[in-house]
């Protein structure tokens, strides 16, 4: 337990924040845009080495949660999910109840997420679909494009 303690704690560093502050002052629809972006770029593009060993691990505890499980939400998950829930907030207005705010911002983390759970799946389903690696930038779009469909669709049914 030590041990991995240790490793975690080397992937994932305390001084290590997701910080995007310069964005505040863009629009909220590009705010979204931009998290999408880096969060997709992080994943599927700059999958190797010390990344490709967080996501692996990210992965791991998802799977069957340690007691350190913690410490990569505090280092790897919470500084995200802030600015997402920061985001949310402007796109939905301030009175949005937390139950919304926090569907919408598990349904990006899903569509997010789901290629790399689901990669040797999907690798293996005929018609073959491809490695996300291949074309970041489309399935940027897309789960932008469908995430804002889906925000204003809870935004105007309130």
């Amino acid at each position: 337990d030590g041990l991995y303690a240790a490793v975690l704690e080397e992937i994932f560093p305390k001084g290590e924040e997701w910080i995007s502050g310069e964005d505040d002052d863009l629009p909220p629809e590009e705010r979204l845009h931009r998290f999408v972006r880096g969060l997709a770029e992080e994943i599927y593009t700059q999958s190797t080495g010390q990344i490709a060993q967080k996501w692996a691990i990210f992965l791991r505890e998802m799977a069957k949660p340690s007691q350190n499980l913690d410490l990569i939400v505090q280092h790897q998950v919470q500084p995200r999910a802030n600015e997402l829930r920061e985001i949310l907030t402007l796109l939905l207005g301030p009175g949005t109840p937390d139950q919304s705010l926090a569907y919408c911002s598990s349904n990006i983390w899903a569509l997010m997420l789901d290629h790399l759970l689901t990669q040797p799946i999907l690798d293996r389903l005929t018609p073959h679909r491809p490695n996300l690696g291949l074309d970041v930038e489309d399935f940027v779009d897309h789960v932008f494009r469908f995430a804002l469909g889906g925000i204003n669709a809870v935004k105007h049914s309130a």
